[in-house]
């Protein structure tokens, strides 16, 4: 027997290994607890031998909640008749009112429902939110002892649903939360009566639900923080990915984590296809090209093969969503982004979560010109209201001139291209080798000057009186007959290309250009039959030999300087 300052309780044992503690919320006195809670070990043990030991539960309950020895005496008829041999009960009946909240929430949230009632009990989306939920309302202590999940559905009360509420935990303060515990209670209550048809009546109405207040306000990343945040080695690979993921293509969280590579993401046309989501509605839309690049060379970086989830942590396993918020927040401070509205809850504000990326995408992309339609085919928001709620963000951003977001591909710098090798630079440029080519042939001609100094004969007297000049013409002249002699007209001469840079070797190369090359203008030359024909002064081709004035025969001076050229 344990007691309290007001209350009673007594620890039953009944069927195999069943122990319950009950509350004697009727008596008022030691002696009064004492001798109900030995009559409640005498029906335990009644009802056990009868085989009825999971049908105890409920029968002990009434007896050690009754407040009038009126309310007791039917609890022992009900149980004489039970345990009597003439009497045959519903078996079924007493097992579903048997049935505690904590048991119907359990079958709910673990989708056992929906399988038994497909026609009337949708599969929980937000399971695991709702579970966490609902495990915190089964918590809840009750003052006249036990917890409220350990209620049978039939036992439960608008007293007892008024008491949850009141005993929420503190984080559960704004109405917007205190609203989703209050409808997973009713839920829960609601499917007790249909389709599991365990209670006749719910005892919660519509009024039990509360008001619905005002929205607070969620932050969202800036792009210059995008960037520090993908670019930082701080963050593991694997969720700089799925972060710049979902602040690029606004996809749920929950979608997003369940892609797989070939089926739902097709990266040869860059698209996504949906197909279960939260409000039943597939949706396919196109991706960004640098997010379509980025995701291609990750999935070549880690091989991952059709069917494999595209995101996945960086041991190999899929990505626990209730975890997501809190690591985001951790690497951002890790990647030096330590905004304070990120970080903490203010009276209308909260601090950023995993889920605010779409946030992120949506307020950025209005601030960039793009139209509802198009960021409503990403998101698969159903109503142009829920985007609203986005265009004021998205003002302030266009007046900050925040811009958009960096492209995915080059803002993670594992998943840039490899660098192209440059070509190695020549070992002398271009210019000097024209310039070292140039001096070579003033060099060249200054020693065919020379060469063809050194063959004209010497004149002993350059003004004779006679001898067949007339007029005082010197042996120069053009009219003279010994002009037609290559030592009398430096027009008249054989030159002969160096190794190296003969003319037909300087077309092909692109080294030097004909009209670069240091010739008298209007002299003839001869070179070697090896070079090929060439066009002439007058355009005709020679082939071998150029000539002028009718000369064809080699300059006898050809020899002096082919040796000056070597």
């Amino acid at each position: 027997m344990k007691h309290g300052p007001d209350s009673f309780s007594r620890r039953i044992r009944f069927g195999k290994d069943q122990r319950r503690t009950f509350a004697l919320s009727g008596v008022r006195s030691q002696t009064e607890a004492e001798k109900v809670g030995d009559e409640l070990e005498a029906i335990a043990r009644r009802l056990t031998a009868a085989g009825l030991a999971a049908e105890a539960a409920v029968i002990l309950d009434r007896f050690a909640r009754a407040e009038q020895d009126a309310e007791r005496a039917r609890v022992r008829r009900l149980v004489d008749s039970l345990c009597s041999a003439e009497l045959k009960i519903d078996t079924a009946k007493v097992k579903r009112a048997g049935v505690t909240f904590r048991a119907l929430a359990a079958r709910w949230t673990a989708g056992e429902l929906a399988a038994d009632f497909p026609d009337h009990v949708a599969l929980k989306k937000s399971a695991d939110h709702d579970h966490a939920r609902l495990e915190k309302v089964s918590a809840v202590a009750l003052p006249d002892g036990g917890t409220f999940g350990d209620l049978p559905l039939g036992s439960v009360t608008l007293d007892h649903c008024e008491e949850v509420m009141r005993s929420l935990p503190e984080a559960a303060k704004r109405p917007a939360t205190r609203r989703h515990y209050a409808q997973v209670l009713r839920r829960v209550l609601e499917l007790a009566v249909y389709p599991c048809r365990l209670i006749e009546a719910s005892p919660l109405n519509r009024n039990f639900m509360p008001k619905v207040g005002k929205a607070p306000a969620f932050a969202y990343i800036y792009p210059s923080e995008d960037a520090t945040l993908l670019k930082s080695p701080k963050v593991p690979l694997t969720y700089r990915i799925l972060w710049g993921f979902l602040a690029r293509e606004g996809c749920r969280v929950s979608e997003a984590i369940q892609l797989r590579v070939g089926l739902d993401v097709d990266l040869e046309r860059g698209s996504v296809s949906l197909d279960v989501n939260k409000t039943n509605d597939a949706r396919t839309w196109a991706l960004d090209p640098a997010v379509t690049r980025a995701l291609t060379r990750w999935v070549a970086l880690n091989k991952l093969q059709r069917g494999a989830l595209l995101f996945a942590d960086e041991f190999g396993r899929p990505f626990e969503v209730d975890k997501l918020a809190e690591r985001l927040r951790r690497h951002l401070l890790a990647a030096g982004v330590d905004r304070h509205e990120l970080h903490n809850t203010g009276t209308n504000r909260r601090q950023l979560r995993a889920h605010d990326l779409r946030s992120t995408f949506v307020t950025l992309s209005l601030a960039n010109g793009k139209t509802e339609s198009w960021v409503q085919d990403r998101t698969g928001h159903k109503s142009s209201l829920m985007v609203a709620k986005y265009r004021r963000a998205a003002r302030t951003a266009t007046e900050l001139e925040l811009g958009g977001l960096a492209p995915m591909d080059q803002a993670i710098p594992e998943l840039l291209p490899a660098p192209v090798p440059e070509r190695p630079k020549p070992f002398i440029s271009q210019t000097e080798i024209r310039a070292l080519v140039d001096n070579a042939f003033q060099s060249a001609m200054g020693d065919l000057n020379s060469a063809l100094s050194t063959d004209e004969p010497d004149s002993e007297d350059p003004e004779t009186e006679g001898g067949g000049q007339q007029g005082g013409q010197s042996d120069d002249s053009p009219n003279s007959p010994a002009s037609s002699t290559d030592a009398d007209n430096p027009n008249e001469f054989v030159l002969v290309a160096p190794s190296g840079l003969e003319p037909e070797r300087c077309f092909q190369r692109g080294i030097l250009s004909p009209l670069r090359l240091p010739f008298r203008q209007g002299a003839t030359y001869l070179f070697g039959p090896s070079f090929g024909p060439l066009p002439g002064p007058a355009g005709e081709l020679n082939s071998g030999i150029a000539s002028t004035r009718g000369r064809r025969e080699p300059s006898p001076s050809s020899a002096a300087v082919r040796a000056a050229l070597r």
